[in-house]
Protein backbone atom coordinates (compact mmCIF):
# COMPACT_ATOMS: atom_id res chain seq x y z
CA UNK A 1 0.00 0.00 0.00
CA UNK A 2 1.20 3.49 -0.83
CA UNK A 3 1.60 6.31 1.68
CA UNK A 4 1.05 9.96 0.81
CA UNK A 5 3.26 12.45 2.59
CA UNK A 6 3.00 16.26 2.77
CA UNK A 7 5.37 18.77 4.31
CA UNK A 8 4.98 22.53 4.48
CA UNK A 9 7.08 25.38 5.78
CA UNK A 10 5.22 27.91 7.92
CA UNK A 11 6.04 31.57 8.32
CA UNK A 12 8.23 31.82 5.24
CA UNK A 13 7.68 35.56 4.79
CA UNK A 14 8.47 36.46 8.40
CA UNK A 15 11.50 34.15 8.30
CA UNK A 16 12.84 35.90 5.18
CA UNK A 17 12.14 39.38 6.60
CA UNK A 18 13.74 38.65 9.99
CA UNK A 19 16.68 40.83 8.99
CA UNK A 20 16.98 44.31 7.58
CA UNK A 21 19.88 43.44 5.28
CA UNK A 22 18.88 43.00 1.65
CA UNK A 23 21.67 40.50 1.00
CA UNK A 24 20.43 38.25 3.81
CA UNK A 25 16.84 38.50 2.56
CA UNK A 26 17.93 37.43 -0.92
CA UNK A 27 19.86 34.52 0.58
CA UNK A 28 16.85 33.44 2.62
CA UNK A 29 14.65 33.51 -0.49
CA UNK A 30 17.20 31.33 -2.29
CA UNK A 31 17.18 28.86 0.61
CA UNK A 32 13.39 28.51 0.35
CA UNK A 33 13.70 27.77 -3.37
CA UNK A 34 16.40 25.18 -2.70
CA UNK A 35 14.31 23.54 0.00
CA UNK A 36 12.10 21.82 -2.58
CA UNK A 37 15.18 20.67 -4.53
CA UNK A 38 16.65 19.10 -1.39
CA UNK A 39 13.32 17.41 -0.67
CA UNK A 40 13.16 16.00 -4.21
CA UNK A 41 16.64 14.51 -3.92
CA UNK A 42 16.08 13.06 -0.44
CA UNK A 43 12.70 11.57 -1.33
CA UNK A 44 14.00 9.93 -4.49
CA UNK A 45 16.98 8.47 -2.59
CA UNK A 46 14.59 6.96 -0.07
CA UNK A 47 12.38 5.35 -2.69
CA UNK A 48 9.59 7.90 -2.88
CA UNK A 49 8.06 9.82 -5.77
CA UNK A 50 7.46 13.57 -5.63
CA UNK A 51 3.97 14.53 -6.82
CA UNK A 52 4.33 18.30 -6.39
CA UNK A 53 6.86 20.70 -4.88
CA UNK A 54 6.59 24.49 -4.64
CA UNK A 55 6.95 27.35 -2.16
CA UNK A 56 8.28 25.27 0.73
CA UNK A 57 5.63 22.56 0.34
CA UNK A 58 6.14 19.03 -0.99
CA UNK A 59 3.72 16.19 -1.65
CA UNK A 60 5.20 12.74 -2.20
CA UNK A 61 4.19 9.10 -2.38
CA UNK A 62 6.18 6.42 -0.56
CA UNK A 63 5.69 2.78 -1.46
CA UNK A 64 6.59 1.36 1.95
CA UNK A 65 6.12 2.55 5.49
CA UNK A 66 9.78 2.12 6.51
CA UNK A 67 10.99 4.59 3.89
CA UNK A 68 8.31 7.05 4.96
CA UNK A 69 9.24 6.69 8.64
CA UNK A 70 12.92 7.22 7.84
CA UNK A 71 12.18 10.35 5.82
CA UNK A 72 9.84 11.87 8.44
CA UNK A 73 12.60 11.59 11.05
CA UNK A 74 15.27 12.88 8.68
CA UNK A 75 13.55 15.83 6.97
CA UNK A 76 13.04 18.21 9.95
CA UNK A 77 16.74 17.84 10.80
CA UNK A 78 17.74 18.73 7.22
CA UNK A 79 15.53 21.82 7.26
CA UNK A 80 16.81 22.93 10.67
CA UNK A 81 20.44 22.57 9.58
CA UNK A 82 20.01 24.39 6.26
CA UNK A 83 17.40 26.98 7.28
CA UNK A 84 17.62 27.48 11.07
CA UNK A 85 14.44 28.80 12.63
CA UNK A 86 12.14 27.92 9.72
CA UNK A 87 9.16 25.94 10.96
CA UNK A 88 8.34 22.80 9.02
CA UNK A 89 5.25 20.65 9.49
CA UNK A 90 4.55 17.22 8.07
CA UNK A 91 1.68 14.76 7.81
CA UNK A 92 1.07 11.46 6.07
CA UNK A 93 -1.79 9.10 5.38
CA UNK A 94 -2.24 5.70 3.82
CA UNK A 95 -3.48 5.79 0.25
CA UNK A 96 -3.15 7.74 -2.98
CA UNK A 97 -2.98 11.57 -2.89
CA UNK A 98 -6.40 11.96 -4.50
CA UNK A 99 -8.07 9.80 -1.85
CA UNK A 100 -6.42 11.13 1.31
CA UNK A 101 -5.91 14.84 0.58
CA UNK A 102 -8.55 15.97 3.11
CA UNK A 103 -7.01 13.82 5.83
CA UNK A 104 -3.56 15.28 5.10
CA UNK A 105 -4.88 18.83 5.32
CA UNK A 106 -6.56 18.10 8.67
CA UNK A 107 -3.36 16.56 10.06
CA UNK A 108 -1.25 19.49 8.85
CA UNK A 109 -3.67 21.95 10.47
CA UNK A 110 -3.39 20.04 13.74
CA UNK A 111 0.42 20.05 13.51
CA UNK A 112 0.45 23.83 12.92
CA UNK A 113 -1.44 24.34 16.17
CA UNK A 114 1.36 22.70 18.15
CA UNK A 115 4.23 25.20 18.00
CA UNK A 116 7.72 23.70 18.13
CA UNK A 117 10.02 24.65 21.01
CA UNK A 118 12.30 27.62 20.42
CA UNK A 119 15.87 26.82 21.36
CA UNK A 120 17.82 28.33 22.97
CA UNK A 121 15.14 29.34 25.40
CA UNK A 122 15.09 33.04 26.22
CA UNK A 123 15.40 33.62 29.95
CA UNK A 124 15.35 36.99 31.70
CA UNK A 125 19.16 37.10 32.05
CA UNK A 126 19.91 35.94 28.50
CA UNK A 127 21.97 38.19 26.26
CA UNK A 128 19.96 39.08 23.14
CA UNK A 129 20.92 39.89 19.57
CA UNK A 130 20.32 43.53 18.71
CA UNK A 131 18.79 42.94 15.25
CA UNK A 132 16.17 40.36 16.18
CA UNK A 133 15.81 40.37 19.95
CA UNK A 134 16.32 36.59 19.89
CA UNK A 135 18.69 34.90 22.36
CA UNK A 136 22.33 35.40 21.41
CA UNK A 137 24.46 32.33 20.74
CA UNK A 138 27.74 34.11 20.02
CA UNK A 139 29.31 37.26 18.67
CA UNK A 140 30.22 38.30 15.14
CA UNK A 141 33.68 39.57 14.24
CA UNK A 142 35.99 36.68 15.07
CA UNK A 143 39.33 37.95 16.20
CA UNK A 144 37.98 41.22 17.56
CA UNK A 145 39.57 41.67 21.02
CA UNK A 146 36.40 42.81 22.80
CA UNK A 147 34.14 40.64 20.65
CA UNK A 148 31.61 41.85 18.13
CA UNK A 149 27.88 42.33 18.32
CA UNK A 150 25.73 39.52 19.76
CA UNK A 151 24.22 37.27 17.04
CA UNK A 152 21.28 34.87 17.13
CA UNK A 153 20.87 31.40 15.58
CA UNK A 154 19.68 32.65 12.20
Amino acid sequence: MDWTYRTEAKGIQSWILATDKLREMAGASELIERLTDWARRCISKMGGTVESAAAGGVTAVFHDQNSLAQFTRFWPVVVDRRAPGLQVFQAWAEGAPSKCWDVLQQRLAAARNQPPPQLPEAGPLMLRAGRSGAPAIGRDGDGVPAGGRPVDVA
